[in-house]
């Protein structure tokens, strides 16, 4: 008895241990509100997840800006492209960087998104996807990727116009990663390349 009332009581310390333990290391950010109380940040906006096997397979099926203006998820983009004007009232003309702690996480699909809501309120975009690792933005809008970003580092007789591609949302497009390189991040620290998003960025008004 004494034996098994020992193990039952420490049954339980562990029960407990293993139910407690892992909760009280979790540091995810879960919630916009959790978000807010943890960086001391506004949150722009919120977008529901884009999921199912279908968009998965089809990246063009996942510009829901563009293929479903209706739904919830492309009217959550247009919020998010409204609060960030207010959120800069003084700034008319800018740029954008989109980025997230992990691969994967949705980089593309968002600036893709946002890039067709800006362009469907009547201003002018230009997207660049500056991923040089696993970019995506081609498959998104069904585009080519021979000639894009790393070709206009590379190559000084290049211009911007030679690598921008007109999509079919009128105001907006777009210049795809290019070939990749081995050596991503020193291209992209480059002088050759802050001086092109300099350029690219007074063509159009938000980058």
């Amino acid at each position: 008895v004494t034996n098994l009332l020992m193990g039952l009581a420490a049954s339980v310390i562990v029960g407990l241990a293993l139910a407690l333990v892992p909760e009280s290391l979790d540091y995810t950010v879960a919630t916009p509100e959790e978000l807010e109380d943890t960086l001391g940040l506004t949150v722009l906006g919120a977008v529901a997840r884009i999921g199912g096997q279908d968009t998965e397979d089809d990246p063009i099926e996942r510009l829901v800006a563009r293929n479903y203006p209706r739904s919830p998820i492309a009217e959550a983009f247009r919020t998010l492209r409204t609060n960030i004007r207010f959120a800069r009232p003084d700034m008319r003309r800018g740029s954008l960087l989109i980025t997230s702690a992990q691969p994967g996480e949705g980089k593309s699909l968002v600036a893709s998104n946002l890039a067709v809501a800006v362009a469907q309120e009547g201003r002018t975009a230009i997207i660049i996807d500056a991923d040089l690792r696993r970019p995506s933005l081609h498959r998104f809008f069904g585009l080519p990727n021979r000639v894009g970003f790393t070709s206009l580092i590379m190559d000084e007789d290049l211009t911007p116009e030679d690598a921008l591609h007109d999509t079919d949302v009128p105001g907006l497009r777009v210049i795809t990663s290019g070939p990749l390189p081995p050596n991503p991040l020193d291209m992209l620290a480059s002088q050759r390349a802050q001086d092109l998003l300099t350029t690219i960025k007074g063509m159009c008004d938000v980058l």
